[in-house]
Formats: C-alpha cells, sequence, structure tokens
C-alpha cells in the first residue's frame, strides 16, 4: 500500500526525503555529549547482553535513575532502592523494545559490559568516546526512517498524493521531531511506531481485511513495549472506531468484524499479558504521583501547556473549520467548505489523537517525567497529520492548484515562517562534553584504595557508560554509610558556574588586549563555586585556590548579572512545585528527595555533608565541575 502507484521518480523522491531528514537527525550524533538519560538507557542495554533482560544493577552496582521514595532496610549501604526496577530487579519503569534495540546495536558494534571494579582510573578514552557516544543513538535514526516511512502512507491513505509528500516534508524537517529523532532514548520509537500504528488502524477503519487486524495488533503490542502512554492513547483511539468497523452501514454487523476483533485483541494480549505477569509491572513505579496531583488546575495545566496550546491554535481553527463546514455548507460557498470537506473525516480523527495525547499526558503521566518533550512527543505524528492534510486540501480543493509539489512548498514555507526549523538551519556551537576532562583528571591521579566515587544523582551514568568508572550517585546512600567507609571518598559535583564570561567580554569593559582579561573572566566564572566550597569545609586546591582581584568595571557587571531571576532546568516543571528552587545543588535534591523531605536532606543536613568537611576539591578546567577528596578515616590504611 505505501508505495502502490509511485512512479519510478517518485520513488526516487521519496527516498530523497528520507535521506535528508535522516542527514538533519545524524548531525554531530558522535559530538553531542551523551546526556544522562542516554547513558542510563545504554546502561539498561548492556544488563541486556549480560543477563538477557534489562537488570537492576551494573558493574556490580544498583542503578539509580529515578526519584527515591523505596526504603531499603536490608541494605548497609543504600538507604533506597530505585522506583525504576520490581522487586525481582527487572526493569519496569520503561518499556523494553527500545532497549533491546540499542543492546542489539551494542553487540554489533562490540560493546561489551564492562566487569565491576574499585579502580577509578578510566577505562575508555580518545576516539572511543566518540564511538561509545554513536552507536547507542543509531537505533533511534532506524526508527525515524520507519517515522517517516508511516507518517507518508497515513498521509496518502488520508489526504491522498498531496498529503502524502506534505506530511513526509514535515515528518523530515520539523525541528522538534528531528531533535527527538536521535537521542539514546524511546522517542524515536515512540514517534515511530505511534505513526505506525496510526496507520494500521487507518487501513482496519477502510479495508476490514484480516490481516489489517493481525497487523493492528501486533504494532499496538510493539506500542506497549515502548510507551505505555502511547499504547493507551492509540488503544483508545481504536475504541472510538468500533461503532463504525462493526456495522456495516445498512443496520447490521459487518462481516468478519467478530473474528478479526478476536485476532486482533488476542494478538495484542498474547504480546503484553506474559511480560506483565513475568515483571510485576507496574510495581513501585505505579505508586509515583501523577503530576496533575501537585497542580493547581485548570491554572497550573494552562500555564504549563501554553506554548503547545498556542501551537496548537491552527488545528482549533481548522476544526472549527471542519465543524461550520458540516453544519452549514449547504449555505456556504464551496471555495470555503471543499477544503476540508474533502478530508473531514480523517481531519477530525487526527484531531481526536492529538485531544486524546494531551490529556493522557497532562492527567496520566507520573510527577518525575513531566518533561515538555515527551508531551511534544506523543503530539508529534497527529500534528503534524493534521496539518499536513488541512494544507493539501486547502490547495488542492480550494484553490485547484494541480502540480503536487506546491502543497510540499507550502508547508516548507510555514514551517520556516513559524521558526520551527530555525535552529536547523543556523550554526550553532556544539556543547563541549566534560567526560574527556574528567577522564583525563582520573588517569594521571591516584586515589586510596579501596576508594568510593560519588556523584551528585544521575551524574553517574555518563561515567559508568563512557568511561567505565565505578560511579554512583550519592542520592541513595546512608549517611552513616558515609561518615564510617574507612577508604577514600571522591565526590564530583556539578555545581551551579556563574554564566561562562569570556575574556572578549572583559576585554569590552577594560579595553582591548588587556593582559588581565583571561585570569580575570575565569576568576568571575569559578568564585562563587570557590566561595561554595569553603562554605562546606572544603579546601581549594590547584591555580583556583587563591582568589585575584577583579576590576571595579566587571565587577559591578557581574552584580548586575547576579541580580537577574535564575531559571534553571528545574523552571516550569511540576515536580518543584512547591519548593523555591534556588540552585542547581537544591534541584536535584528536591527532585531525587522529593517525597522523603528534601529541605531536611539539604545543606547541613546532607547525607555527605559531615564526610566532605576538610576534603580537598580541585575545580576542573573549563565548567566542568568540582571534585572533592574526603580524608581517610582514622585508622584506614592506604595503597597511594
Amino acid at each position: 500500500m505505501l508505495f502502490r502507484g509511485l512512479r519510478g521518480a517518485e520513488i526516487l523522491l521519496l527516498l530523497g526525503f528520507l535521506a535528508a531528514g535522516t542527514w538533519l537527525r545524524a548531525i554531530d550524533i558522535a559530538d553531542r555529549p551523551l546526556q544522562v538519560d542516554e547513558a542510563e538507557s545504554t546502561i539498561n542495554a548492556l544488563t541486556i547482553l549480560e543477563h538477557g533482560y534489562p537488570s537492576d544493577h551494573y558493574m556490580g552496582l544498583p542503578i539509580y535513575e529515578n526519584t527515591l521514595s523505596v526504603p531499603w532496610p536490608e541494605s548497609e549501604e543504600y538507604e533506597f532502592k530505585d522506583s525504576s526496577y520490581s522487586e525481582a530487579g527487572v526493569a519496569i519503569y520503561h518499556a523494553w523494545l527500545p532497549l533491546y534495540s540499542i543492546a542489539a546495536a551494542l553487540k554489533l558494534a562490540g560493546i561489551e559490559p564492562d566487569p565491576p571494579t574499585d579502580s577509578l582510573r578510566p577505562r575508555h578514552e580518545g576516539e572511543a568516546l566518540g564511538f561509545r557516544t554513536l552507536v547507542p543513538r543509531l537505533p533511534s535514526l532506524f526508527f525515524s526512517l520507519v517515522f517517516m516511512l508511516a507518517m507518508f502512507g497515513l498521509g496518502r491513505a488520508t489526504g491522498g498524493p498531496v498529503g502524502g509528500w506534505t506530511v513526509l516534508l514535515l515528518a523530515s524537517c520539523t525541528e522538534v521531531v528531528v531533535n527527538l529523532g536521535s537521542p539514546a532514548r524511546y522517542y524515536s520509537a515512540t514517534m515511530a511506531l505511534s505513526a505506525l500504528a496510526g496507520l494500521t488502524l487507518w487501513q482496519l477503519a477502510t479495508q476490514h481485511r484480516r490481516r489489517d487486524y493481525l497487523a493492528h495488533g501486533t504494532v499496538m503490542a510493539l506500542l506497549f513495549h515502548t510507551h505505555v502512554l502511547s499504547c493507551l492513547v492509540l488503544g483508545v483511539l481504536s475504541l472510538s472506531r468500533l461503532p463504525r468497523l462493526a456495522r456495516d452501514g445498512q443496520g447490521g454487523w459487518r462481516a468478519g468484524f467478530l473474528p478479526g476483533a478476536v485476532w486482533c485483541g488476542g494478538v495484542f494480549l498474547l504480546g503484553v499479558v506474559p511480560w506483565i505477569l513475568a515483571t510485576g509491572f507496574p510495581g513501585d513505579a505505579g505508586a509515583i504521583p501523577k503530576a496533575w496531583e501537585v497542580m493547581e488546575l485548570p491554572g497550573d495545566l494552562l500555564t504549563l501547556s501554553g506554548q503547545r496550546l498556542s501551537q496548537l491554535i491552527p488545528i482549533a481553527l481548522g476544526v472549527a473549520w471542519v465543524v461550520v463546514a458540516r453544519a452549514f455548507g449547504s449555505r456556504l460557498p464551496g471555495w470555503a467548505t471543499n477544503p476540508v470537506l474533502a478530508h473531514a473525516g480523517a481531519l477530525l480523527h487526527f484531531f481526536l489523537w492529538g485531544a486524546l495525547a494531551f490529556f493522557a499526558f497532562s492527567f496520566l503521566i507520573p510527577l518525575i517525567s513531566y518533561f515538555p518533550a515527551r508531551m511534544s512527543m506523543m503530539l508529534a505524528a497527529p500534528k503534524l497529520l493534521f496539518i499536513g492534510v488541512l494544507i493539501s486540501g486547502v490547495l488542492t480543493h480550494g484553490l485547484r492548484v494541480r502540480q503536487q509539489w506546491v502543497a510540499p512548498l507550502a508547508a516548507l514555507a510555514l514551517l520556516i515562517g513559524s521558526g520551527r526549523t530555525a535552529d536547523l538551519l543556523s550554526e550553532h556551537e556544539i556543547e563541549q562534553s566534560a567526560l574527556p576532562i574528567i577522564a583525563e583528571y582520573f588517569a594521571e591521579e591516584d586515589f586510596a584504595s579501596p576508594a568510593r566515587l560519588y556523584t551528585e544523582p544521575n551524574q553517574q551514568l555518563p561515567l559508568q557508560y563512557v568511561l567505565g568508572l565505578p560511579a554512583q550517585s550519592i542520592a541513595p546512600v546512608r549517611k552513616s554509610f558515609l561518615d564510617a567507609y574507612p577508604g577514600e571518598i571522591v565526590f564530583l559535583d556539578w555545581p551551579q558556574f556563574a554564566p561562562e564570561w569570556t575574556a572578549e567580554r572583559v576585554e569590552d569593559l577594560l579595553g582591548a588586549d588587556d593582559p588581565r582579561a583571561t585570569a580575570v573572566a575565569r576568576e568571575i566564572t569559578i568564585e562563587r563555586v570557590r566561595e561554595d566550597i569553603l562554605a562546606q569545609g572544603g579546601r581549594v586546591q590547584g591555580p583556583e585556590a587563591r582568589p585575584i582581584a577583579v576590576p571595579d568595571a566587571v565587577r559591578q557587571a557581574r552584580n548586575q548579572e547576579a541580580q537577574r531571576p535564575l531559571r534553571g532546568w528545574w523552571t516550569g516543571i511540576p515536580a518543584f512545585f512547591g519548593f523555591e528552587v534556588r540552585d542547581h545543588d537544591f534541584a536535584w535534591k528536591v527532585f531525587f528527595y522529593r517525597f522523603v523531605d528534601p529541605l531536611a536532606r539539604s545543606g547541613a543536613g546532607a547525607n555527605y555533608a559531615e564526610r566532605l568537611r576538610g576534603a580537598s576539591a580541585r575545580i576542573l578546567p573549563g565548567r566542568t565541575g568540582v571534585v572533592y577528596r574526603a580524608p581517610l578515616q582514622s585508622g584506614a590504611v592506604s595503597d597511594r
């Protein structure tokens, strides 16, 4: 069906769109630093290579990735378990299909799990870091191809040839889907299988063949194992089609409906129920409060969704157009009704799909997973389909444009004009990874054995996967364990550095070629970090130990900058509602201790506060981080 009727030139054009869309997603794919969520998925995939399923330990360490809420009284070292895993130690918070795809990529690339170690020397350095960043992202590029093909097929099925090309262009180069199309996460797979489920549902609703029932049940099972909430949305959308599926239009039952429905439901249940029974899904993760429970409705919901609601204004106007055209079509001129009446059923179908996705995310997503990009992921397919089919209807049935290429060009003009490709069309500096600097530091230093390496939550994940360091999150560790541990405690912290000042910026204030510019810029960037280290009893070592004088003009500019409201990654995220987040350090404590009194675990109440008092602290180059080295406990023997 997908390629039916395509001529040779059109097949080449289709391949060109797919290549362009893949190229946009693959730009700098090995150079962009691996984010903590990507490292989490990759570590889950490595445990698949070890055990055959995603487990809760890697390199001999428990995996921590989620907000802490489950006590672990049996453990001497850890106060909490991670709620992402079942009692049997199996991953249940995230679905498995994306994890197995990453595991396959790692296996084919020859990347194997690292065994447990006490050594704090990096096991991977140099060019290997880029390779280990690239490989887990490759499955997302494959799923992006599936997404573009499924969107093309569904656009053709609902909007004709012009609709297919228009939707394909939108799916290829809209900024939000491009940005979601390469991370080593479930985003690309979710968009792909959602679009594929939408395609099989439309085929089922229009063709009514047994193979359509089987295909839809199979894809829905795969979607369940990719993103449960998206599966629920498509499931409800499928149920909304039941009246038309069941009746033949003449008051009777449609032939083959009941056997087909049994086949569809049976395939889905067969693909889902055994997994649920084997894993204990949803386990402790199901007890995590939903985001709406901390909101003041409807105000907070409208505020949080304001940007997305504004993006949906064209869709709302399109739906209103359809409703008016259907209700008053006989009284209106054809040019005002034909553009939407030709595809009215499809447009209303896509609107319902998008509305279900919006409300499902708003009211069913767990508090700790409420991030804007994840709503965009669920809205991507219905939103782009609605816009693409509407554009093709306006040009084909309203303006009577016969050239198929006009509608895709109009869609591209709309994207550029609305800024939805702005970042793709401009050169921008790639964020520099901190990992090479961290690797260099740990490769050159000697540590007392057995030393323990801790980081702020989730930052341990890139260190484990990319560098092979036995790092652990500091958040779940018992204070009593840290205080009593006889060996060396190493804590790698990512403090809230001031916005980086460059030598050029200092020269603008002091005059060109001022010899102090580089040193002053560095001082302005790190001075707050130095003050924080000293405030908690640490000893700054290295060239940053002694502050240098900052000229009055620079100091005045810095003070004015410091008075601006602080906005960070936590701004506008429901997990932080009810707390006055002052800085990054308090932000992570709120997020990971949200349900276990984050205020009591901050400042002097932090589990590491006593152990790090008197620790030496080295500020790493750039804005990489700070390495604290706590002294050995009395009586401990050092191998240094």
